[in-house]
């Protein structure tokens, strides 16, 4: 008679969840891994389409004051019918201010950020004042979007005084720039700031 030998033997129940907790860790770790990885290509993201948003911002503006002249008549509180030019600001002591004002012939904008967003309010003078340009009768239209928050936007402007209107005053001839300062943040990972400066449409001086 042929005796078989069966030193096979099944898992304890202690074994099992021994190995079972094994497992969990390892898939805990792997999961974890995973989604810090996917988060941080995420983050990644937003903020490279922050930044552009950013650099967007400067580049739209910077080309319209290239096209354009500064509005000095809204920093001087006599720019009837902007509503953000109701406010005489002083631009002789290099203040920064909070808009910015072009024209063009008959066409005006102002450029401002109000919560966070970056705004464009277009006007068209009708021999009188200025009233909305088509587009804009229900007020400004916003030219940033989530995820960009704009913290600040800032404008220095010089010179001080308009140089066409002082034109036989050699002192104030010079050509108009602009400084652009803009502060921008993503979520509370992001802030960083950018600046440009732009001279307006070409000035020549007799």
């Amino acid at each position: 008679m042929i005796q078989k030998n069966n030193n096979n033997q099944a898992f304890t129940l202690i074994e099992m969840v021994v190995a079972i907790a094994i497992f969990t860790i390892f898939i805990s770790m792997i999961s974890g891994t995973y989604l810090y990885v996917a988060r941080a290509q995420r983050d990644s993201a937003e903020m490279r389409k922050v930044y552009s948003g950013a650099r967007d911002v400067v580049s739209d503006i910077s080309q319209d004051v290239k096209l354009q002249s500064v509005y000095y008549g809204c920093y001087e509180g006599s720019a009837m019918g902007i509503s953000e030019c109701l406010t005489t600001v002083d631009l002789t002591q290099g203040n920064e201010v909070d808009h910015l004002a072009l024209y063009s012939g008959d066409e005006a904008e102002v450029f401002y950020a109000e919560d966070g967003v970056v705004y464009v309010n277009e006007y068209v003078f009708d021999g009188a004042s200025w009233l909305p340009a088509s587009g804009y009768e229900d007020g400004a239209k916003a030219v940033t979007a989530a995820p960009l928050t704009v913290d600040g936007l800032y404008f220095r402007i010089f010179p001080a005084y308009d140089p066409d209107e002082y034109y036989d005053d050699v002192s104030l001839q010079f050509q108009p720039h602009i400084t652009v300062y803009i502060d921008s943040s993503y979520s509370d990972i992001l802030n960083f700031s950018l600046q440009t400066s732009v001279s307006t449409r070409t000035y020549v001086q007799n």
